[in-house]
Parts: structure tokens; sequence; C-alpha cells
């Protein structure tokens, strides 16, 4: 789905009400930030994880070694 499916008039008529379409942008907005959150922590999964296998030293998630 691309986001200009979202603006089709079609798609927006499904909502009779402006509590209905702001509780569907409420849930939106929540599992984006989810997604972009989750993307984070797989980045610095795999940064620390690589970090660790090309140097034994702990390394923090800010990279910082303690």
């Amino acid at each position: 789905m691309r986001k200009e499916d979202l603006l089709n008039s079609d798609f927006l008529r499904q909502f009779k009400s402006g509590k209905e379409l702001e509780s569907f942008l409420s849930q939106l907005h929540k599992r984006g930030i989810e997604q972009m959150l989750e993307g984070d922590l797989i980045i610095i999964w795999v940064t620390t994880s690589t970090l660790k296998q090309t140097n034994p030293m702990p390394v923090t998630v800010t990279g910082v070694r303690p």
C-alpha cells in the first residue's frame, strides 16, 4: 500500500465520524512509531553483535566502552 492510498476518497468514506477517523489515525501513529523503534532496535542489535565479533571487549548501546 502506498501512502497516497490513504488519501483516496473511497478509503476515507469508510469512516462514519471524526471520532472513528481519529481512532484510526491514533492506531496508525502508534503502529508507525512501533515499527520505527523495532527498526532502531534491530540496527542496535546488529551493530553491537558485529562489534562484539570484531572486538571482544564489551560495548554499550551508545558504543562507548565501559
